[in-house]
């Protein structure tokens, strides 16, 4: 493979492109690619290419739009800060217009969507507004219950200003505490769990995720990320994980996310079906998406 970084167009790609990410054949996946790339202004910059099959429901509800519906996230390294989009246009009609939450039955006779496929490729840095300079990015894709692995993702530039130190203010909305209630962090990973419908989420993380310590002044962070499905609107609070989890060697948290999560457009759909997409993310490691009916 040539070395020689691509050239974006000034416009987001649709349909599967020659550094697209391969989908296995007999299952459901979202995966996206992160190669250097020179955007339309010839500078250094990031592109994405994502790529998803999913369950026919999916097109039942989005239909061609499928792709716009996939939400491109990425975090920054040093403060927590969450940049995000869905792959589409700004001048598309906005999804929650024209999207199926509830989509009919099919008709008699009707074929039945048993997959649909999407593909879409971004300048990272344009596309999500990036600042200019040099950073460390955790990103992802995620649409509704799925969610791509997490790639650490290096964007070139000059260089940037020293990180700010980490706020020493109380947390608000989440508690770094173990209760009964907490869930058994799989390896390497992060779990959310909510033992009462319309209750607390409990969750934990692998201690081994916050070896070894980040550079001098700057704090490992927490992202709790929920997305809401009628209004499409993606919500996130960056927590500091406390010095004392790396000593303890036990990362537990529980936050109650209607507190969490309180701006307009969570959960607040004049109809059912009211429901959200909970995950979180530390580091490299996304949990599974827990989903919230309201």
């Amino acid at each position: 493979m040539s070395s020689v970084p691509i050239a974006l167009p000034d416009t987001l790609l649709y349909g599967p492109q020659p550094l697209s990410p391969r989908l296995p054949r007999d299952a459901f996946a979202l995966t996206f690619t992160a190669p250097p790339a020179l955007g339309p202004d010839g500078k250094a910059t990031v592109a994405l290419f994502g790529a998803g099959r999913f369950p026919g429901r999916y097109a039942q509800i989005y239909g061609g739009r499928t792709p716009t519906a996939i939400e491109i996230v990425a975090i920054e390294s040093r403060t927590g800060q969450v940049y995000h989009s869905r792959a589409e246009r700004v001048d598309n009609v906005p999804l929650p217009v024209i999207m199926k939450p509830e989509p009919p039955p099919p008709e008699p006779g009707e074929a039945v969507i048993e997959a649909i496929e999407a593909h879409f490729g971004v300048d990272l840095r344009a596309h999500l507004m990036l600042p200019p300079e040099t950073g460390s990015y955790t990103v992802f894709l995620w649409l509704d219950e799925m969610t791509s692995g997490a790639l650490a993702v290096s964007m070139p530039g000059p260089p940037a200003a020293p990180a700010p130190a980490p706020p020493s203010l109380p947390l608000a909305g989440l508690r770094f505490v173990r209760s009964a209630h907490t869930p058994q962090a799989p390896a390497g990973g992060i779990i959310l769990h909510r033992p009462t419908a319309g209750g607390t989420i409990f969750g934990a993380a692998d201690p081994a995720l916050l070896s070894p310590p980040p550079p001098e002044g700057i704090a490992d962070h927490l992202t709790v990320l929920g997305l809401d499905f009628r209004s499409r609107a993606l919500f996130w609070r960056s927590f500091a994980a406390p010095a004392a989890a790396r000593t303890r060697r036990d990362l537990a948290f529980e936050f109650y996310p209607g507190a969490l999560f309180a701006e307009p457009g969570w959960m607040d759909a004049p109809n059912p079906p009211r429901r959200g997409f909970v995950t979180a993310c530390l580091r490299q490691a996304v949990s599974p998406v827990l989903v919230l009916e309201g």
